[in-house]
């Protein structure tokens, strides 16, 4: 996968240089989301961040441009309950 990627970045910059930035950027964003999909899931952004090889600072930026941030989180005992019933069992 890594030598395909490569080589296609070689062919588009052989091209043009402003389409391979264009490109870059492209993947860079994905990565970005693909970490804010990550720490959304509860993972902490430093480690998202190191996961997917991005900055931990546009990280940040992405995460707070969106609403993953004022997503209300359930509480405990309804986490719990929806555990409980999942499983089968009674309290």
């Amino acid at each position: 996968y890594k030598y395909a990627i490569k080589n296609l970045f070689k062919i588009i910059s052989e091209i043009n240089e402003n389409f391979r930035k264009y490109i870059e950027e492209v993947i860079e964003y994905s990565e970005i989301k693909k970490g804010a999909r990550i720490y959304e899931h509860g993972i902490s952004m430093a480690r998202a961040a190191e996961i997917l090889g991005v900055s931990e600072w546009d990280l940040m930026g992405y995460v707070g441009k969106t609403t993953l941030i004022d997503a209300e989180e359930e509480d405990e005992k309804e986490r719990l309950n929806f555990a409980r019933k999942l499983f089968g069992i009674e309290k």
